[in-house]
């Protein structure tokens, strides 16, 4: 299992390959990760959430038929697929990959903590 530093690095390039792999805009900036440590992390994260404030829904009208490129996979594919059968997945997967990670170290959160989103 890889660290917390990769499983938050990942999650916030997932995000945001989401949103500029789907919305197709070009004002999205790529993904740079921050150092590896703790404020390094919690400063990546306020930036991957404040993109992800900042971006409209207009971004997104009409791209859950258009074509995307998944250089992951070297094709196209339809936005919501993409977004159903990879990017939620894989964004998922990372999510609990972290949440292992946390509860290993005897952090106690609970779903609630959870849908609440941190208030």
């Amino acid at each position: 299992m890889n660290p917390l530093s990769f499983q938050i690095t990942n999650l916030c390039a997932i995000a945001r390959n989401l949103v500029a792999i789907v919305s197709s805009h070009p004002a999205i900036p790529p993904h740079q990760p921050f150092p590896g440590s703790i404020k390094g992390l919690q400063n990546q994260l306020q930036a991957t959430i404040r993109l992800l404030d900042s971006v409209g829904r207009g971004l997104f009208d009409g791209r859950d038929t258009a074509d995307v490129q998944v250089q992951a996979f070297g094709r196209t594919m339809k936005g919501l697929a993409y977004i159903q059968e990879f990017g939620m997945m894989n964004l998922v997967f990372h999510a609990t990959t972290l949440y292992e990670l946390f509860r290993k170290q005897d952090v106690s959160f609970a779903k609630w903590d959870h849908l609440k989103g941190g208030q």
